[in-house]
Order: structure tokens, then C-alpha cells, then sequence
């Protein structure tokens, strides 16, 4: 089961990014672009591999003259999707799985489906769920999914961009790419806090792009105080 998402701050990103960055994820965070690895070619990899040992694992018990018709067919299910698997796995462009968030421009940048070149386009009208998956007595898992927004000729799947607690990761990818809020938990953006202070006060402390359910702060109470004096003298 799919549900579709709003931008909207769900909870606290808990330091996500500082987090990402110690397990060396993230190649470059600031008060204008995110950019986080994704690390999603490894999976096809082994999907590939296990397909490839399914195919041999049916044809093991067969010589080539006995193969009959059905039995060739049977092989070749598992083999021709295994090595496509494997090759991309092995080949594919991984400079492109990488979701980069352009803060300052509120346009983003994520991976497609296979060989196919990133999809970039506005932030704002990225379209994405969540998806439930099991229940009724079995586990389930819930996981964040990008839909193919930017280029919707193409017909493709969603791609997953989170495995487990997409409430955390969205939240995240919203309260930073709300440039008119402060930047997000995490000492990965102490060095940018104050500069991202002044600009936005020296734009008039405008209005949050996106909507939040909890208190997004500045990161002194001096500065607080400083942006409430501001919209009360308004």
C-alpha cells in the first residue's frame, strides 16, 4: 500500500545528516546544496547474482542434448534478468545515485531507473509516498519513495530513496529545503547557521515555504527572540 506525502515537517530529523555523514554518505552539506550517496547499485548486484545461481541451479541436473523446449525456457527466466542485474550491479554510472538538494534554487536532483540519466526539477513539485509493505501478522516495513515526477512520458516504477522510517528522512529533506526556516539539527550545519541567519533576516524573515507539525527554532534563543521582534513589529 501506497500513501502519498505533503512537504511538511513531520518530526525531528533527530541530526540526520551528521549521522549519514559519519558513515561517509553524505559528500557535501552547507546552507545551499545537500548532496547524500545513495547506496542502491550493490542491491541489484546481488539480486543479479542470485538469479544467475538460480538459472544453473535448474540447468545443473540437465545435459545440452536433453534440454527440451520448456526445460531451455525455465533456465533462462531466472539468467536473462540475473545478468542484467549483474551488470549493472558491476556498471552501473554510480556518480549518478546520489540525491542532491539544491537549497538556494529549491530544485533537486535524484537517481532513475537503471542506465537512465538523474531526474532534476523544482522540490516543490516532487511527488512522493510512502510504502507499506506486509501487516496482518507478518512485519512490515514502511519506506520512502520518489515517483517518477519529472519525467512522466517514461514509464517506470517509484524509487525507494529510504529503507525504514521515511517520516524521519522526509522530514529532513523538507525542513532543509525550506530555506526560510532555520537549517536543520546537526553540528554538519553549525559553520552555516549564522550566515543563513542574516540572509533571511536581511530578506524580512519571510514566511515558510513548507507547513511544520513541531517548532523549528533558531539556534540561539537570542536570535529567536530576534525573529519573533521582528514579525511582532510587523
Amino acid at each position: 500500500m501506497s500513501v502519498f506525502k505533503e512537504h511538511l515537517i513531520m518530526t525531528k530529523p533527530n541530526e540526520m545528516a551528521t549521522i549519514l555523514m559519519d558513515m561517509k554518505y553524505v559528500e557535501e552539506a552547507n546552507d545551499e546544496i545537500y548532496i547524500e550517496s545513495i547506496n542502491g547499485i550493490r542491491g541489484y548486484l546481488w539480486v543479479g547474482i542470485l538469479l544467475i545461481g538460480a538459472g544453473i541451479f535448474i540447468g545443473y541436473p540437465f545435459e545440452v542434448r536433453m534440454l527440451s523446449d520448456g526445460a531451455i525456457i525455465l533456465i533462462l527466466l531466472p539468467l536473462i534478468p540475473g545478468l542484467f542485474l549483474t551488470a549493472y550491479g558491476l556498471f552501473g554510472n554510480k556518480r549518478h545515485q546520489k540525491i542532491i538538494l539544491d537549497r538556494k534554487n529549491g530544485m533537486i536532483t535524484y537517481p532513475d531507473t537503471f542506465f537512465r540519466k538523474p531526474l532534476t526539477g523544482k522540490f516543490k513539485d516532487l511527488k512522493v509516498v510512502f510504502s507499506v509493505t506486509g501487516g496482518d501478522g507478518y512485519s512490515s516495513s514502511e519506506d520512502l519513495k520518489f515517483i517518477n515526477t519529472f519525467r512522466p512520458r517514461f514509464i517506470a516504477g517509484n524509487k525507494t530513496i529510504a529503507y525504514g522510517k521515511p517520516d524521519v528522512t522526509w522530514s529532513f529533506y523538507v525542513w532543509y529545503m525550506d530555506k526560510n526556516r532555520p537549517l536543520p539539527l546537526g553540528d554538519i550545519f553549525d559553520p552555516y547557521r549564522d550566515k543563513d541567519f542574516e540572509r533571511r533576516k536581511a530578506e524580512g524573515f519571510p514566511p515558510p515555504l513548507y507547513p511544520s507539525a513541531i517548532p523549528t527554532p533558531e539556534a540561539t534563543p537570542e536570535q529567536q527572540k530576534e525573529r519573533e521582534r521582528y514579525w511582532e513589529e510587523r
